[in-house]
C-alpha cells in the first residue's frame, strides 16, 4: 500500500493522480488509510494525553471502541486535525514510526491546545470524534453545515454544529450505560448499522 502511495500519492489530497483508477481499487485504498488515520490519530493523541490524567484515563476505552467501529467495514474515509501540540507531537513520532507520516489538517482555535479531532464517513454519516474529553458531533446527509474531509486546515467551530454532542466522561461520572452506547444507538437509528456491546468490550487495538 505504501509503495501505491509513493507512485500515486494520497487519493485524500491528490487525487489527480487517481484518475482512471477503478472506482472499487481506490474505496479499498480509502478504507486503508482510513485505518491508517485511525492509528495515527489514537497513536498521536494517546500521547499528547500524558499530560491530562483524566484523558488518559478513558483513551483505552476510546481506542477499541472506534476500533472496533473500524472492524465492522462501515467506515469509508478518515481525515485527522491535530491541535498545535499534536502537531509537534506527531512531527516528533514520525521520525521513528513510519506508520505515523500521513496526511492530517491543522485544527486551530481549539479550546486547548493539544486538542484534536478525527473526521469520519460512515455510511452517509459525518462523525467527528475529538479528543480530550470533547464531544462526539455526528451529521446526517443534508445536514448544513456538515464537515467536508481531505481540507489542509480547520477552525475548531467548523467541526461543531447544532447536530447531536455526545459527551465522553470517564466511568462513574454517569448513571447510565455510557457513551459508547449512545453513539451506537444514534448511529443505529440514523443508518441501521449496531455495533454489539461486545465487539467494542473486546476489541484488539491498532
Amino acid at each position: 500500500m505504501d509503495a501505491v502511495e509513493r507512485v500515486a500519492g494520497d487519493p485524500r489530497i491528490n487525487q489527480q493522480g487517481w484518475v482512471g483508477v477503478d472506482d472499487a481499487d481506490k474505496a479499498t485504498y480509502l478504507r486503508w488509510l482510513a485505518a491508517a488515520s485511525l492509528k495515527q490519530f489514537l497513536d498521536i493523541v494517546g500521547e499528547s494525553l500524558k499530560k491530562d490524567p483524566d484523558g488518559a484515563r478513558m483513551w483505552p476505552q476510546r481506542r477499541r471502541y472506534w476500533t472496533a467501529w473500524f472492524d465492522t467495514g462501515k467506515i469509508d474515509e478518515a481525515w485527522v486535525a491535530f491541535g498545535r501540540g499534536a502537531q509537534e507531537v506527531a512531527r516528533r513520532l514520525s521520525q521513528t514510526d513510519a506508520s505515523l507520516r500521513r496526511g492530517h489538517a491543522k485544527l486551530e482555535k481549539a479550546a486547548i491546545r493539544d486538542q484534536s479531532a478525527l473526521i469520519m464517513k460512515l455510511g452517509d454519516l459525518t462523525i467527528v470524534e475529538w479528543s480530550h474529553s470533547g464531544k462526539c458531533w455526528i451529521w446526517s446527509a443534508g445536514e448544513s453545515p456538515r464537515p467536508s474531509l481531505r481540507r489542509s486546515g480547520y477552525d475548531a467551530d467548523e467541526l461543531r454544529g447544532a447536530s447531536v454532542g455526545i459527551i465522553h466522561h470517564p466511568d462513574g461520572q454517569r448513571t447510565y450505560r455510557g457513551w459508547q452506547h449512545e453513539i451506537s444507538e444514534e448511529v443505529r437509528k440514523r443508518t441501521g448499522f449496531q455495533l454489539p456491546e461486545a465487539a467494542w468490550k473486546h476489541s484488539r487495538n491498532v
